[in-house]
């Protein structure tokens, strides 16, 4: 039967294996960040409805796809809640 400081020794390795690999697993997410940084597209539109598809899908069909969209809309009056909605 192990010792005590067997038993000791063996759950600080446990913990340092446990360590280095999310210290790997992090500097992977890091590097896919540097590589592939996130990028925002800010859409404004006020009663411009009628061209809001067509600016939606120009920035859904890039070949990028890490980005976010914010969509400023300063109380249209026009349908482009719906269009936007239905994207």
């Amino acid at each position: 039967m192990a010792g005590f400081c067997e038993i000791v020794q063996d759950y600080i390795l446990f913990g340092i294996a446990l360590l280095v690999k999310e210290f790997g697993r992090l500097r992977n997410i890091e590097m896919n960040i540097e590589k592939n940084p996130l990028a925002s597209v800010i859409i404004p539109n006020y009663n411009h409805a009628r061209y809001l598809k067509q600016r939606l899908d120009s920035v859904f069909n890039q070949t990028y796809q890490n980005f976010e969209v914010i969509f400023l809309d300063d109380c249209s009056t026009d349908n482009g809640l719906e269009i936007i909605e239905r994207h």
